[in-house]
């Protein structure tokens, strides 16, 4: 479906064994390795940049929008054919799970895709998108304070598992993982930034989007009654979130054998862009 160019190498992660680590821990093992697939979510946000300089961005389709996704390139990714049929059956659990109507764990878990011991942190991501507001004291959590909760997953990820992906983007579970860590944490980032520039065009752009509603209670409280740009902000969220849902739901990108569960990461990035930008 999709053949892309990657940088020639293949690392290994050597990763201490420890599957006894727990949550409240994480202070302890944080940013003991820096996380090796960090480039997967810059290039996730250089593509959304790519698509918004294209010609017409303001009045394009969701449609036009996808295909013109597909030309984009970098140092690591490149050449893509796009499957809009395929994106329009996908991109409803990805939305569902932004909207809290699907738990991504069981899900994922439901499905083959992920493990187990995977399941764990699948939710604690799934929790940070969840958390980053507080309606009531109407807050939103920084993408310095977004970035360093997610580390801390990072860290206790590579503590537990040999992180590896090859040179044609072949990974393991602890990769998998990685992946979904580097693009949350760099398209929060992305989202927010967007949602506090009101002449930003993606944030114009989130005016149109309609499976995201802002509409919804957190907490008894009524979210339809806070200010404008905390609901902005909010549906920012769901978007970054649909990212990574984007990635980890990624039809056709995972499977297993007799060595266990393997995944195509460069196909995964490759969804989680196509619907970052396709959201209706």
């Amino acid at each position: 479906m999709k053949q892309i160019i990657f940088f020639s190498f293949i690392f290994l992660l050597l990763c201490s064994c420890n599957k006894e680590i727990e949550y409240q821990h994480e202070d302890s093992v944080k940013a003991r390795t820096t996380n090796p697939l960090n480039y997967f979510g810059d290039s996730h946000n250089s593509r959304m940049d790519y698509i918004q300089n294209m010609s017409g961005f303001d009045t394009a389709s969701v449609h036009t929008i996808f295909t013109y996704s597909t030309n984009y390139s970098d140092t690591y990714f490149n050449s893509y054919t796009g499957d809009w049929m395929k994106h329009i059956e996908t991109i409803d659990i990805c939305t569902d799970i932004a909207n809290n109507t699907i738990d991504p764990s069981d899900a994922l878990l439901k499905d083959s895709i992920i493990t187990l011991s995977m399941k764990k942190y699948v939710k604690k991501i799934d929790s940070l998108f969840d958390n980053s507001i507080n309606f009531s004291s109407q807050t939103i959590k920084t993408s310095s304070q977004f970035t360093n909760e997610i580390e801390s997953i990072e860290a206790l990820i590579m503590n537990e598992y040999p992180c590896t992906i090859s040179a044609n983007g072949v990974g393991d579970e602890g990769a998998f993982l990685l992946g979904a860590c580097a693009i949350a944490k760099k398209s929060f980032d992305y989202w927010a930034q967007v949602t506090s520039d009101s002449t930003d065009s993606w944030n114009i752009k989130l005016n149109s989007i309609t499976s995201l509603p802002t509409d919804l209670q957190q907490n008894q409280i009524e979210v339809r009654d806070v200010p404008k740009w905390l609901k902005k902000a909010w549906r920012g969220v769901k978007v970054a979130a649909v990212d990574v849902w984007g990635f980890m739901t990624a039809k056709g990108c995972a499977w297993d054998d007799a060595n266990g569960h393997h995944y195509d990461l460069f196909c995964a990035w490759d969804y989680a862009g196509e619907k970052s930008s396709s959201i209706p």
